[in-house]
């Protein structure tokens, strides 16, 4: 995931640093704000996973005993068959 915010910031920042900054801080303050593991929906690419939507900006992740694991970050713009989770790289919040 950190990979993925770091390449959303870049894309951004080429345009505007103070936008890039804003955009990564909605994310993180919106991934940092699941309180419970259904408080958003089922992924549709992989219901094994759930969703949370930021601007247009998915974060996908996945439920581990009492905590949540974000797997993912990317633009909802983006081709599906782009957007692989990979279970290597887990936040844990």
């Amino acid at each position: 995931m950190v990979e993925d915010l770091e390449q959303i910031h870049f894309f951004y920042a080429d345009k505007s640093i103070s936008a890039a900054t804003r955009i990564i801080e909605n994310i993180i303050d919106k991934a940092e704000s699941l309180k419970f593991t259904e408080q958003y929906q089922k992924d549709d690419l992989n219901p094994n996973y759930h969703r949370l939507f930021v601007r247009h900006f998915k974060l996908v992740y996945k439920i581990g005993g009492n905590n949540i694991l974000i797997l993912r970050a990317f633009d909802c713009r983006s081709n599906p068959d782009t957007m692989i989770l990979d279970d290597d790289e887990l936040i844990l919040l």
